[in-house]
C-alpha cells in the first residue's frame, strides 16, 4: 500500500526546503516544485520519511548514497539523516575523500576522524579537487602534521638511532647488509602516503630482499641489497623495530582530525 495523497503532500511540502523567506511568496496550491535531486534519491526520501519500514540502503551505488545523505540533511528529514550518516561511515575506508567531505560539511567530526587517515593515501592535487574549500583548510593542516611523520621517521632510520637493527654482532652497530636494506626502505618510501598507508614490512621486508613484484603503493628498486644468510634472523628484528617506532611517531605527532576543526 503506498503512501495517502495528505501524506505525500505534507512530505512534498518539507521537501520544499526552508521557510520561505519574507516578502518571497510560498508556492501556490497544485503548483509543481522544481528539485534538484534526481529520481532515485527522491524516492528513497519519501520512503524514508513514511511510516513503514525503511529502504534498505546496503546496496545502492555510493554515488546513490551520498546524495541521499546530502538530500536527507538539505530537507532536515532525521530518520533519512541518521541511517544515511550511518552507511556513509562504513564506507570510510573504501571512499575517504567524499565521506570526508560530507562529514565536514555537516558537522559530523566523529566521521572525519575515521575517514582522516585514509584521506593521506591520495595525492594533495586529487585531495583538492574533491574536498570543499573549508574542508580543504583544515585537511591541509592534518596532512602537514602526517609530513612531519615521515620526515621523524625518515631520520631516525637514516641516522641509524633505531636500537637493534643488526644482530650480526661482529659487524659493530649495522652490517653492510642492514644498511643496504636501510637505504632501499627508504628509497620505496614516498612521503605521507605511504606512511599513512599502514605498510606490511614483512611484505616490505621481502619485496626488498627477494625478486618479487612491488606491494601496492610501493614503487618499484632498481637495486636490492646484498643479503647474507645470517641476516635473515634481522627480518624479525628490522620489522618489528621499525613497527613500533611507527606506531610512537604517528601517536606523538598526529591528534585526531576533529582536535585541528574549530568551533563553527
Amino acid at each position: 500500500m503506498g503512501p495517502s495523497s495528505k501524506y505525500v503532500e505534507d512530505i512534498s511540502r518539507t521537501l520544499q526546503g526552508p521557510s520561505p523567506q519574507e516578502g518571497i511568496p510560498s508556492p501556490a496550491p497544485g503548483e509543481v516544485v522544481q528539485l534538484t535531486e534526481n529520481a532515485t534519491v527522491l524516492e528513497l526520501l519519501f520512503q524514508s520519511a513514511y511510516p513503514q519500514r525503511k529502504p534498505y540502503l546496503g546496496n545502492i551505488e555510493f554515488e546513490t548514497l551520498l546524495q541521499f545523505a546530502e538530500a536527507a540533511e538539505k530537507y532536515e528529514l532525521y530518520s533519512a539523516m541518521h541511517s544515511g550518516r550511518l552507511h556513509l561511515r562504513e564506507a570510510h575506508k573504501s571512499r575517504p575523500l567524499e565521506v570526508f567531505n560530507y562529514a565536514i560539511q555537516f558537522d559530523y567530526l566523529d566521521i572525519a576522524d575515521v575517514a582522516a587517515p585514509h584521506t593521506i593515501a591520495h595525492p594533495p592535487m586529487t585531495v583538492a579537487e574533491v574536498l570543499s574549500p573549508f574542508a580543504l583548510k583544515y585537511w591541509l593542516m592534518y596532512y602537514a602534521r602526517w609530513e612531519n611523520v615521515f620526515s621523524v621517521f625518515a631520520k631516525c632510520i637514516a641516522d641509524q638511532r633505531i636500537p637493534g637493527l643488526c644482530t650480526n654482532q661482529d659487524a659493530g652497530s649495522s652490517c653492510e647488509s642492514c644498511e643496504g636494506l636501510i637505504g632501499s626502505f627508504l628509497g620505496t618510501f614516498s612521503g605521507p602516503q605511504s606512511i599513512a598507508m599502514n605498510p606490511d614490512f614483512e611484505q616490505w621486508y621481502t619485496y626488498i630482499t627477494r625478486k618479487m613484484m612491488p606491494p601496492a603503493g610501493y614503487p618499484s628498486v632498481s637495486k636490492r641489497p646484498k643479503l647474507y644468510k645470517k641476516c635473515e634472523s634481522c627480518k624479525a628484528m628490522i620489522t618489528k623495530t621499525f613497527r613500533e617506532v611507527m606506531t610512537s611517531i604517528i601517536s606523538a605527532e598526529v591528534p585526531l582530525f576533529s582536535s585541528l576543526v574549530k568551533p563553527k
